[in-house]
């Protein structure tokens, strides 16, 4: 049943991928029904992730603040398995790079990840649509960050299906 309602919900996202220097770029970006401003907000305050991305988030939304986020509902700030990342550049509203600071201790993603920026962009269009856009480059061609890459094709993905249902029902279950 959770898959039929899952596919209920696909969204045409729209990936690129780009090798420039022996650095890759991962490109998503999908068109949704909703006003920047309610975008900016379930990105980026605790009250909106929480009500979407996980249960549990912490967030000093400035340059050089962190954002503390977990997947297990009794995560305490601080713990081992929770992501961090800090915002390295903010245009409020409009979009954030952050990097990461912290993957989860289970993971083996935490040296490459730190490598790679994530940027996300809100464009507005037409008719109370709004195109998110999320950025990650600096992919080298080794198999850790191929690895990495891969993985984000598909949980990216998976994000901006997510953010879908959530515009479409309010604030989702974990």
């Amino acid at each position: 049943m959770l898959y039929l309602f899952v596919l209920l919900f696909q969204l045409d996202v729209k990936e690129t991928t780009e090798t420039k220097d022996g650095l890759t770029e991962l490109r998503q970006e999908v068109v949704v029904t909703a006003d920047r401003e309610t975008l900016w907000r379930l990105f980026t305050t605790e009250e909106g992730v929480k009500s979407w991305i996980t249960p549990v988030a912490w967030i000093d939304l400035r340059e050089g603040g962190i954002m503390e986020t977990s997947y297990e509902a009794e995560a305490k700030r601080g713990d081992a398995n929770n992501i961090k990342v800090e915002f390295t550049a903010l245009k409020p509203g409009w979009s954030y790079t952050a990097r990461n600071i912290q993957s989860p201790a289970n993971t083996p993603f935490g040296p490459v990840l730190k490598e790679i920026p994530t940027t996300l962009i809100l464009e507005e269009m037409s008719d109370g649509k709004v195109k998110v856009v999320i950025v990650m480059s600096g992919f080298k061609q080794s198999e850790a960050h191929q690895k990495v890459l891969g993985f984000f094709k598909q949980g990216n993905k998976w994000y901006l299906n997510r953010l879908q249902q959530r515009l479409k029902q309010g604030p989702l279950p974990f």
